[in-house]
């Protein structure tokens, strides 16, 4: 099966030199191509690629600017970039390969070969957990979730998920002290912890457990403090539903009650 990817560069003699690459890679299936950071947001978010082909510098905004407005909309990048000062930094996403102007088929055929295998994987995973999620909604009562970690599928008491948090294209999973990367978006994991009323999404990028949270802050820029410290931001949106939630009554008037 293809890779479907995107190509984003400002430059359009260097997104066809990357499609007439592509021609001779038959792994690759190119859907779209962009030339800004704001086509290319639409694009990812509708298309939802596997693969990206990024440039860094795109006008006045970053390959990264991208990136962070796409979470869960594609799985893979490689960046094409004329700075090499880039790499250390792109590397805080699914970076596969950085490959530095001007390059070469060669160049290319070794990055595709990267995201091939990686695909391999993480589809395996995927289907892994696919079967694992569909297990748990038939056993709405279970108190256990299976997650792959370096090839091994560790199970975790649900009680003990501390948040969950969407980087990129995966999520973190913080349990108690330690950490749980998973190649899946925050949707997936609020579907699977629906049956779990201790669980709530209190941002677009956040679910917390209730029973961790230790302190509400209200205001302009509400924020959750959990029994470890860790501060959660909440959103505008969602603050009258878990003020509501954890039992907190005419919370934005409490002075006035004083």
């Amino acid at each position: 099966m293809k890779i479907k990817s995107i190509i984003i560069d400002d430059i359009k003699s260097s997104v066809q030199t990357i499609v007439e690459f592509c021609k001779e890679i038959p792994e690759i299936e190119i859907i779209e191509t962009a030339n800004t950071v704001e086509e290319g947001i639409l694009k990812v978010n509708e298309l939802k690629p596997e693969l990206l082909f990024l440039d860094i510098q795109l006008g006045n905004k970053s390959g990264f600017d991208l990136l962070d407005a796409c979470a869960g909309s594609y799985q893979q990048v490689i960046f094409i970039s004329a700075y090499e000062n880039y790499a250390l930094e792109s590397y805080n996403y699914s970076t596969l390969h950085y490959l530095l102007k001007p390059i070469s088929l060669e160049d290319l055929k070794l990055a595709v070969s990267k995201a091939q295998k990686r695909n391999h994987q993480l589809n395996d995973i995927i289907k892994q957990l696919d079967d694992m999620r569909a297990i748990l909604t038939q056993n709405q009562t279970t108190t256990k979730l299976f997650l792959p970690t370096n090839n091994v599928w560790k199970s975790i008491e649900i009680a003990n998920i501390s948040y969950i948090e969407a980087k990129a294209s995966y999520c973190m999973v913080i349990v108690e002290n330690s950490e749980l990367m998973v190649s899946k978006p925050l949707k997936y994991f609020e579907d699977m912890l629906a049956q779990h009323t201790d669980f709530f999404r209190v941002h677009k990028s956040y679910i917390v457990n209730l029973k961790k949270v230790k302190e509400v802050y209200r205001g302009l820029k509400p924020k959750v403090i959990l029994d470890s410290g860790t501060e959660i931001p909440l959103s505008l949106q969602m603050k009258d539903r878990i003020f509501t939630l954890l039992g907190i009554k005419n919370s934005d008037k409490l002075e006035d009650n004083l």
